[in-house]
């Protein structure tokens, strides 16, 4: 099965051309061409992903949505007496992306 990154504007002033060159277009097209990621693009992925207010599951970019909920897993992390959702490619990005110790990491879902 090939994962397919759908790429669109979310507001009046998305515009896919004025995109072009960025980290998420780049991530998108080498995930689209069927080419594997790196570490250090994982971590980033799963940084962007969690850490805007838009969306979770995509990257926001100049009102252009860079959907990546194809690759994206669901976890949920106990860390310090609390329970966090978060959507991660794997749990080695997720543990990167998380600050402190874990409790444990669950995978709930694609």
């Amino acid at each position: 099965m090939k994962t397919i990154v759908s790429i669109y504007p979310f507001n009046e002033r998305g515009d896919i051309n004025a995109v072009k060159g960025s980290e998420a277009q780049r991530l998108a097209d080498k995930v689209n061409n069927g080419d594997k990621l790196t570490r250090g693009e994982k971590n980033w992925l799963t940084e962007k992903v969690n850490n805007n207010s838009y969306s979770k599951s995509g990257v926001p970019v100049l009102g252009v949505m860079f959907n990546f909920s194809s690759l994206l897993n669901t976890y949920v992390v106990k860390q310090y007496n609390h329970i966090q959702e978060y959507k991660a490619i794997d749990k080695t990005s997720l543990r990167a992306h998380v600050y402190g110790r874990i409790d444990y990491i669950q995978q709930i879902g694609k």
